[in-house]
């Protein structure tokens, strides 16, 4: 992995600043923000990562839930995904990526 550990005090900075945003805009509106038009795909067309870029398990009763409602109920403020993934039907093509 590139860059910074997770443990970094930079990265830890950016954390607790990127923390206090959410608590003052709310989750659903940061969510929206950083996803985008991403924010309505199904869950079952996506893939959630985390910070060590491993593809988070998903118990998901519902694959065409909107992924930012899915993250909204399932994910702690300090527990967001680091990456979310679009998969599009063929893996030759490159999905669409939103960072948290």
């Amino acid at each position: 992995m590139a860059g910074f550990s997770l443990d970094h005090p930079l990265i830890r900075a950016l954390d607790k600043l990127r923390n206090e945003y959410i608590t003052m805009v709310g989750l659903p509106t940061y969510l929206s923000q950083m996803l985008g038009p991403l924010a309505t795909a199904s869950i079952g067309e996506c893939t959630l990562y985390d910070g060590r870029d491993r593809a988070l398990p998903l118990d998901c009763h519902n694959p065409r839930q909107p992924v930012q409602r899915f993250i909204r109920e399932q994910f702690l403020l300090g527990d967001l995904p680091y990456r979310v993934e679009k998969k599009n039907g063929s893996p030759a093509v490159q999905g669409e990526v939103r960072y948290l």
